[in-house]
């Protein structure tokens, strides 16, 4: 190759290297002025203060890795102007020509190699970077080789690759969470930088900024977190100092003592840090004792000072550090088992549900050919009758079928004439007539309760494999946790100084739900219109849940903007101890109102245990979450299995309002009819299903409805309406309702008895839908 070929490549490579420098100033134009300014002057300050640290007596590697981290561009070259000011300033031309000219060769390495394959890799500018120190370094190590200077010339090199990966993390406009480690190294190198930098000869601005840091870490993320964080800032202060080793077990030890106070106020922690370095200050006596005092003194001082939102962000990098998911695989591994659960509950529900190939019962006919199988086999004229004249005898048979069944039995006088004259064993074959029809009438009744055990069992599973289904699938959702809202949360406890744990999520019906525990529940209590500002905070209207919270658990759920109001009225049968009808209202977590009316069959304690039993059952279901729908058909399948041992059989009404839509269903078996009044016409809802635990498995009647503000509903039972006129109800719900739900069903319930008198037991449930108020 020539000498003008190697100008002319050169002169190339020098227009390319520009091009790529013009292309980067253009890309950062695009951005607004006042940012593009702000990280222009942050990246050349950052250099600066970086280039001035010196470590192990003389060691500078964090400006050149600085550099590299920063890039080929604008913000590169800023990086490289600050490295070159500073190195200047901060150690004089002669030394500073060193370090200047590492990162000017990081800077050109990144530029000409920009856009190639190796310079896409993430390794590739750390390693230029290690490069161009330890080739620069090598030319000045020559001629005072030493154990020392060697250690410290690796070290050096070592040190700016480590920085470029670091800066380079910190640095990323990308990336969304910064790891705790790139930020942590940039901070102890940038507070080591300014160690030196002394106020009023006594201060180091470093080494009180770092205790201000590893009290924070101490205090959020605890006594461990505290002492890995104290024992880097240490040994990045110690290096910096060139001296013994001092700040490291100083500040590590000090971390500990404020740990062991995380969760209580914040001078308690700087306290406990404030002796603990006070006792290595004094121990080490000296030249450190002032300075150590003063500095901690400005750390706990500017600790105290910080806004509580600063800290939540310390505490978030500190528990982010978490590599393993083991929770996320374990709720994995739960809703794979689950899933299997409900397909093998599938697959025995399909297995129940194939029946066995039905014999015929349904042909009477069948009775008469057993008959004469047993009957007429050895008969003399069995030819005649069932070969030659087998019509004429068909004839005669079908004629008495019609006789037979209504009678229940074959009377000889249901066959004609012609067949009781030539029929040599009338009374055998009408003897076994009879036992052949009752052998099939015991046959069907075994048919129909086998059918109704296995629709029954049948149901059962199937519910159990939506129930399982509808588990998995919860845990499938990842999107119940609301970040924002938690967020939030997290800042808002953290500005009020409350040490709590715990966490927010939406259930399935997108419901807030916030759970805290802790040592200052007692002091939030405290805090005046502390749910309103909670209620601020996650941007939803909150309301205690006084049945799940306790001293040190606060319970909170996001509040429905209805609220329903039940009244109730009942009166047993006269004569009876007991009602035969049981109730019950309650709302579920999801801020559904869940009205239940169960009348068990008769009166007295057999119906009292069947209902109560009934309306147990279904709330159970409800409140566990199952829906009201399927919840009815497991009542009903469980009733089925009860009443083939117990004979017993219990209605049941359920009435299930969303709070926050106003939406409502009503689910009957064998229940009365529901009265509705909305804008001032009455509603009346009535069903045709049979009581649970009677005529085998079946689906509840089902109404979907509206309940908006100032809708009231009455519920009752068989007692008050059931079979009856009923006509009166409507009119005196219409008068009667704005007296409200318990004056209303007292109302009810007193008219029934001045029309019916005491003849069965009677409830009244009355429940009106409000607006709730602020």
């Amino acid at each position: 190759m020539t000498v003008r070929e190697l100008k002319k490549g050169s002169i190339r490579l020098k227009k390319e290297a520009f091009a790529r420098l013009g292309t980067a100033v253009g890309s950062l134009a695009e951005r607004p002025a006042a940012a593009r300014s702000a990280e222009l002057a942050a990246r050349f300050f950052l250099a600066a203060v970086l280039a001035a640290a010196r470590i192990f007596g003389g060691a500078s590697p964090f400006a050149a890795g600085f550099v590299a981290a920063a890039g080929s561009g604008i913000g590169g070259l800023f990086a490289l102007l600050g490295a070159s000011g500073g190195a200047m300033l901060g150690m004089g031309l002669g030394a500073g020509v060193r370090y200047i000219a590492a990162a000017a060769l990081v800077y050109a390495a990144g530029l000409v190699f920009k856009g190639s394959a190796a310079a896409s890799r993430r390794a590739f500018m750390p390693c230029a970077a290690a490069a161009a120190s330890a080739c620069v370094g090598l030319a000045y190590l020559i001629g005072e080789v030493s154990v020392r200077n060697v250690s410290v010339y690796i070290i050096e090199v070592i040190l700016t690759g480590v920085s470029a990966l670091a800066y380079a993390s910190a640095l990323d406009p990308a990336a969304e969470k910064k790891t705790g480690t790139a930020l942590l190294y940039t901070a102890v190198t940038v507070m080591a930088a300014l160690s030196e930098v002394r106020v009023f000869g006594v201060l180091g601005l470093g080494r009180a900024a770092a205790v201000a840091l590893v009290l924070s870490v101490s205090v959020r993320g605890g006594a461990g977190s505290g002492a890995a964080v104290g024992a880097a800032a240490g040994l990045a202060m110690d290096a910096a100092a060139g001296g013994p080793p001092f700040f490291t077990p100083a500040y590590a030890v000090a971390a500990v003592a404020a740990g062991l106070f995380r969760g209580f106020p914040r001078w308690a922690a700087a306290s406990a840090y404030v002796v603990a370095n006070a006792l290595a200050a004094f121990w080490a006596g000296g030249e450190y004792l002032l300075p150590i005092l003063a500095e901690t003194f400005a750390g706990s001082v500017v600790f105290m000072l910080l806004p509580g939102r600063l800290l939540t962000s310390v505490r978030e990098r500190v528990e982010g550090e978490e590599t393993m998911d083991g929770a996320e695989r374990f709720i994995g591994y739960v809703r794979g088992r689950t899933r299997a659960a409900a397909e093998a509950m599938r697959a025995v529900h399909e297995s129940i549900a194939r029946r066995l190939p039905d014999v015929n019962d349904e042909d009477v006919s069948g009775v008469f050919d057993m008959a004469a199988c047993s009957v007429c086999e050895k008969c003399r004229s069995a030819p005649r009758c069932w070969q030659s004249e087998i019509e004429t005898t068909r004839g005669a048979l079908n004629d008495a079928t019609a006789a037979m069944l209504r009678r229940g039995e074959l009377d000889g006088e249901d066959l004609p004439q012609h067949f009781r004259d030539s029929c040599e064993n009338l009374r055998g074959f009408t003897a076994a007539v009879n036992a052949e029809l009752r052998a099939l009438r015991a046959r069907r009744m075994y048919r129909r309760r086998l059918n109704e055990g296995r629709d029954a069992r049948t149901e059962q599973y199937r519910g159990m494999e939506q129930l399982l289904t509808g588990v998995a699938d919860a845990l499938a959702d990842r999107t119940d946790a609301d970040r924002t809202a938690e967020k939030r949360l997290k800042l808002y406890l953290a500005g009020a100084g409350l040490q709590l744990h715990g966490g927010l999520f939406r259930d399935g019906a997108g419901r807030l739900h916030v759970e805290l525990e802790g040592a200052g529940i007692s002091e939030l209590k405290h805090t005046e219109n502390y749910i309103e500002k909670l209620s601020a905070a996650v941007g939803a209207r909150l309301a205690e849940d006084a049945e799940a919270s306790s001293r040190g658990r606060l319970r909170l759920l996001q509040a429905e903007p209805l609220q329903a109001t039940v009244g109730m009225a009942g009166m047993r049968r006269e004569g009876q101890r007991v009602s035969g009808d049981s109730s019950a209202f309650f709302k579920t977590d999801e801020g559904t109102l869940c009205v239940i009316l169960s009348d068990g069959m008769g009166t007295g304690e057999q119906a009292a245990a069947e209902s109560e039993e009934a309306a147990s059952i279904l709330g159970r279901f409800l409140r566990a979450g199952v829906s009201p729908e399927l919840s009815m058909k497991l009542l009903s399948s469980v009733m089925s299995l009860r009443s083939e041992e117990t004979m017993g059989a219990a209605t049941a009404d359920l009435m299930c309002i969303d709070l926050f839509t106003g939406s409502a269903g009503l689910y009957k078996y064998g229940a009365s009819p529901t009265y509705l009044l909305s804008g001032g016409k009455i509603k009346r809802v009535r069903g045709e299903s049979f009581a649970a635990g009677v005529g085998g498995f079946s689906a509840p009647d089902k109404t979907e409805l509206t309940m908006k503000a100032g809708t009231v509903a009455v519920i009752v039972s068989d007692g008050v309406a059931a079979d009856r006129d009923d006509s009166w109800i409507a009119p005196l719900i219409i008068s009667e309702a704005g007296k409200g739900p318990r004056a209303l069903a007292r109302a009810v319930l007193e008219k029934a008895v001045e029309l019916h008198g005491a003849s069965d037991d009677m409830t009244v449930l009355a429940v009106a839908v409000s607006e709730r108020k602020p």
